[in-house]
């Protein structure tokens, strides 16, 4: 709840300097009002595309597995397997990835 209340507050802060900035008539406009309203802009639209980015373009997932998922998946289904490192666990999830065919043991 809190990390929205912020973006609702920058959110707030950015509209009040395009505000000030669009409304004010006959005197020069303060550069900390643009600063505002610029600053304010830039955080919810870095916000919101990075979201998008991560997402969508890269593919990121928390519900992934991991590697701490696969060994406790290994230890309990493949007792007699060996464990692999990290590094050998990433090489073979890129190579599964990429390549035709299964990519699940089971």
């Amino acid at each position: 709840m809190l990390p929205r209340l912020v973006w609702v507050l920058v959110a707030l802060a950015g509209a009040a300097g395009w505000g000030v900035l669009a409304f004010h008539r006959g005197e020069t406009v303060s550069a900390a009002w643009l600063v505002l309203a610029a600053v304010g802009t830039y955080l919810i639209a870095f916000r919101f595309y990075s979201r998008f980015l991560a997402e969508r373009v890269f593919g990121l997932d928390d519900r992934r597995a991991n590697y701490a998922a696969y060994l406790e998946h290994l230890h309990r289904c493949h007792s007699e397997r060996a464990v692999p490192s990290e590094r050998e666990f990433y090489e073979q999830y890129v190579q599964g990835r990429y390549a035709d065919g299964p990519t699940r043991c089971c």
